[in-house]
């Protein structure tokens, strides 16, 4: 393992959303086979590897209905690098709870992680009479206000899955975006740490030799985040300075993760390689984890 750790590249996560019928998996079936399908609804999700410009684009498409959106599009859309929102353009009663859902995406569940993303808008089924025109689907969503988040690359393109009308022209935005979103980009990680809350080391990752005893070096993590919590409130994810290391702890009830690193310009990715092992662990099958179960965990998401 090298001793910088890096967000894992090969392996580009990308979320297909919208509500029900907007054409999410029709889209995905068309990326796969290059033609017009009419797909049964979507239950759960589905998932297909694309490799294109030299990544494995990993695609969930995600059932719209209401429970799934609830239940399992945050995880989904959080680790994503990008986000594909599908909208139904001939279907004006919709269009609200839509827009609803879209701005929970971008103004709650991006923001929480603020990590970079690449956002693609499809305004769907253009070949339809009713469809709505691109400007009162802008003003209908607000898209203007897109321009002021800094973290996330967004285009919208009106399309027709079964005209080919612009499909192929967004999906190569999409991927230019996602190549830009991840050539070359190396998180500076000196430090990863997971502890129990008795303050025993979990798991270590230190090629820096940041310290000779990671009993100590827990402990001391873990004492920061309980006088943190004690003085300024409880918080799930939080950063404190120590020296030259920025050091970005995540709490849960039984363990925490800690990442040290030099660089402040490190903290988005860093962000979401503590969130996704924090899904990992959520989503293991174990119920206690052996240091070698939290390093394969630990190395999806780093070279």
């Amino acid at each position: 393992m090298n001793p910088e750790l890096s967000v894992k590249r090969k392996n580009v996560p990308v979320s297909i959303i919208g509500l029900e019928y907007s054409g999410k998996t029709t889209f995905l079936n068309w990326l796969i086979k290059q033609r017009f399908t009419r797909p049964k609804p979507t239950v759960g999700y589905n998932f297909e590897v694309l490799e294109v410009a030299n990544m494995h684009i990993n695609i969930f498409d995600l059932s719209g209905h209401e429970k799934f959106r609830e239940n399992i599009w945050k995880n989904f859309v959080q680790s994503s690098v990008g986000i594909v929102f599908f909208v139904d353009s001939s279907d004006k009663n919709k269009l609200k709870k839509s827009a609803k859902w879209f701005w929970k995406v971008v103004n709650e569940w991006l923001q929480e992680i603020y990590s970079e993303y690449a956002l693609l808008f499809i305004a769907n089924k253009a070949d339809l009479k009713n469809s709505l025109d691109l400007e009162t689907i802008i003003r209908t969503f607000d898209l203007y206000k897109m321009s002021k988040y800094s973290n996330i690359s967004f285009q919208i393109f009106k399309t027709s899955i079964k005209e080919e009308l612009n499909i192929k022209t967004a999906f190569q935005w999409l991927v230019n975006k996602l190549n830009s979103i991840t050539k070359n980009q190396q998180v500076d990680i000196h430090a990863l740490i997971i502890s129990d809350k008795f303050s025993n080391t979990l798991y270590s990752y230190d090629p820096h030799n940041i310290s000779s005893d990671h009993e100590l070096l827990s402990g001391f993590v873990n004492a920061i985040s309980s006088f943190s919590n004690e003085l300024l409130g409880y918080e799930n994810l939080k950063l404190v300075r120590l020296g030259k290391y920025y050091v970005l702890i995540s709490q849960e009830q039984s363990y925490s993760v800690a990442i040290f690193s030099l660089s402040e310009t490190n903290l988005p990715e860093a962000r979401r390689i503590i969130y996704n092992i924090h899904r990992k662990i959520k989503e293991s099958q174990k119920k206690i984890l052996s240091t070698e179960d939290y390093q394969a965990i630990v190395e999806q998401f780093i070279f």
